[in-house]
Parts: structure tokens; C-alpha cells; sequence
């Protein structure tokens, strides 16, 4: 007698199903997609210090009563990961997290009895984390123009620390800017792209003291698309 309930039940569900799908018509279907990339980035450029970018310092070495500055581009390197997400054709935001190696002009000290015979074009080489993100448009099939920003933060070894560029070379620890960029899509994969920051090392102060650029590279190593489908019916309850 269960039996014959449950078999009569299952039927009665069944057919129901079937009527209600009888009485569908579809009147709007969308869907909506994007995709997402992980991949390998990397770069090199160009960084050049203002001349007001040149710190006050409290300290000087024994035996010295100033110092100079001699300001020229100085090379910089970046090499680390990144994500993009693609909101359609048009848009998409890039966001990477790098190493990053970046030299600054070491400061020559003097006193105003002698005269400056060292290299006024020596450096030191500061090492730390990089990151950015920028909101891209891509107005044509291989060409994206993008704009963000970008932030670095440098260590201080235990060299610099122990010598006497420490207090000098804490001005630049640490760096925020605005970046602009534009890419070329070489193929599926890959990206070259061309970019431009200007930013300021000196934190509590709102002022342009370091103009930058350079090339990258992004490399695309794995990606995944994610679709939301919406589907929408009018029901005839005639049917």
C-alpha cells in the first residue's frame, strides 16, 4: 500500500513539473561575465629625485659641516606577481605585489675647509616591497590606457643602518604616488606596457619630489571565467 502512495505521489510531482514548464514562456535572458588572471610581472626603469627632495639633517659625521647632492636619474628594478580582472571588454583593474630595488643619490659630506673630490654620482641601493593598482581602458583591441596608484616601502640593512648615510637615507623609506600606464597586448598571454609615476617620498608633506618611469612585462600563467546567467518567465496559469 506504500508503495502504490509513493508511486501515486511521484506521479502527482511529475506531472505537476511538467505543467509548470508547459506554462513558462521565456521574456528576458542576460548574462553577465568576467575573468580573472594571475601571472608573473617584471620591469625596469628609470627614477629620478627633485631638488627638493633633499632632507634636513639633525647629524653630521664628525669633522663635516655640510653635504651635497648631485640629482640624476638612477635605475630601479621590480620583479613580483599580479592579478586583473576583466569587467567586460572595456574596463578591467590590475593590482601587483613586487620586490623591488630602487637607488637613491648618496649624499657627499664636506666640510667648508675642503673641497668635494669623491663621485658626486654614487648611490645607495634601497630594497623593499612595491605595489600598485590601476583601473584600465581599453578603447582599442590591442591598446589599454591605466591609471592608479603605487606605494613603496623600503628596509634599511644593517650597512646603511651602521654608516653614515643612516639618517639621510630614512627620508626615503618609504614612496606613494600616482601611476599612469599604457599597455600593449602582445598576445593572450602577455602584456608590455610603458609607465609613468610621480610621487613623493617625504610623507608628511603634500609635494612632487621623484618622477619615475620605465617598461614591464605581465605574463598571464593561469586564468578563470565566472558566469552569473539570469533568466526571467511569465507564467500562464491557464495552462
Amino acid at each position: 500500500m506504500r508503495t502504490i502512495k509513493k508511486t501515486i505521489f511521484f506521479m502527482f510531482l511529475l506531472l505537476g513539473a511538467y505543467g509548470t514548464t508547459q506554462a513558462q514562456q521565456l521574456i528576458h535572458e542576460s548574462e553577465k561575465s568576467w575573468k580573472i588572471h594571475w601571472g608573473v610581472t617584471g620591469g625596469a626603469g628609470l627614477s629620478n629625485f627633485l631638488q627638493n627632495s633633499r632632507p634636513q639633517l639633525e647629524s653630521m659625521p664628525e669633522g663635516m659641516d655640510a653635504f651635497t647632492v648631485k640629482y640624476a636619474p638612477r635605475p630601479e628594478v621590480m620583479v613580483g606577481f599580479f592579478t586583473e580582472t576583466e569587467m567586460g571588454k572595456l574596463f578591467s583593474f590590475r593590482s601587483s605585489f613586487n620586490y623591488m630595488m630602487r637607488a637613491i643619490p648618496e649624499p657627499t659630506f664636506h666640510s667648508y675647509l675642503s673641497s668635494v673630490v669623491e663621485n658626486p654620482y654614487k648611490s645607495i641601493y634601497l630594497n623593499g616591497l612595491y605595489i600598485d593598482g590601476i583601473v584600465f581602458f581599453k578603447p582599442l583591441e590591442k591598446v589599454k590606457f591605466g591609471l592608479g596608484f603605487d606605494y613603496a616601502h623600503f628596509f634599511m640593512t644593517e650597512k646603511i643602518e651602521a654608516g653614515q648615510n643612516a639618517e639621510y637615507a630614512e627620508n626615503y623609506v618609504s614612496y606613494r604616488g600616482l601611476k599612469t600606464v599604457v599597455a600593449y597586448n602582445i598576445d593572450a598571454r602577455t602584456d608590455v606596457s610603458m609607465y609613468v609615476s610621480v610621487g613623493n617620498n617625504m610623507m608628511d608633506k603634500m609635494q612632487v619630489d621623484n618622477i619615475s618611469g620605465g617598461v614591464t612585462i605581465a605574463y598571464k600563467v593561469i586564468g578563470r571565467e565566472f558566469k552569473i546567467k539570469k533568466e526571467i518567465y511569465t507564467i500562464d496559469y491557464v495552462k
